[in-house]
């Protein structure tokens, strides 16, 4: 086992995040990257982070230290919550801050594969990729849909000109799976290709968010963009919601069932 002292010192692994039972209990106070609420904990851990809602710093603390003594403090107060209700002065904090996000869009209830029709899924993972946002409170909502709606394989549905209606952005490697985002689309016929090693390739729209994307890192990427109607990413009261692919288990991307069959 690797002793604390030589835990490295990488700040992206320093956020700090809390665990809320679905019964409302705080169950679970933690030290890690955006991905490791969703990774193996203990078994009692698991059951909590599975079932709940989570919280997260919105950016990671700059040392090792500094996370462990705020998990300390923060441990330390919920014990005494526990024992003595707090009658806080400053409670308002709790909702005005912008230091804590949840770690992904949560509503309590559950969206099941066979219920969507006329739609594209995509599965997203809770962390920062290529310089873009993590899928989670952080992001704003253009942030959020750049995040989601590229760049995907889609040339068959392109080809095919699929009746498609709805991006249902859902969370990969967490359990349970929840949905990021749920977002009306344009016509597949309006859906076009970017190559960001190839900038004539790039598409200019009036919405940044069906735009084309700027050049993160040195890795130029390319797929195809899913055109969005609007910025709402919340069509049919879907957002946070649990996700059950019953028994579909697509890799990065999925249809829903009469798309399916009708191919």
């Amino acid at each position: 086992m690797r002793r604390r002292s030589e835990v490295p010192e990488n700040s992206d692994k320093n956020h700090l995040y809390v665990g809320r039972k679905s019964n409302g209990q705080i169950g679970y106070v933690g030290i890690g990257g955006q991905t490791r609420p969703f990774e193996g904990h203990t078994e009692e851990a698991d059951d909590v982070l599975r079932g709940g809602e989570i919280w997260i710093t919105a950016t990671p603390f700059s040392t090792r230290q500094d996370a462990e003594m705020a998990e300390s403090l923060l441990i330390r107060a919920l014990t005494w919550a526990a024992e003595n209700p707090p009658d806080l002065a400053n409670v308002s904090k709790v909702t005005s801050s912008k230091h804590l996000v949840p770690a992904l869009p949560y509503k309590a209830g559950i969206l099941r594969y066979s219920t969507v029709s006329r739609a594209l899924f995509v599965k997203v993972r809770p962390s920062a990729l290529k310089g873009r946002s993590a899928p989670s409170g952080e992001a704003g909502q253009i942030e959020l849909a750049m995040r989601c709606n590229r760049w995907w394989r889609l040339k068959a549905a392109k080809d095919r000109n699929d009746q498609v209606e709805l991006l249902v952005a859902v969370s990969s490697q967490t359990k349970p799976s929840r949905v990021i985002g749920v977002w009306r689309t344009r016509p597949v016929s309006d859906w076009w290709y970017e190559d960001q090693s190839r900038p004539e390739m790039s598409e200019e729209r009036a919405e940044p968010w069906n735009s084309a994307a700027p050049l993160y890192g040195t890795d130029a990427a390319k797929g195809w963009v899913v055109t969005l109607e609007s910025l709402d990413s919340n069509v049919n009261d879907w957002q946070g919601l649990e996700f059950d692919w019953e028994t579909y288990a697509p890799q990065g991307i999925g249809f829903s069932r009469d798309i399916r069959t009708s191919k």
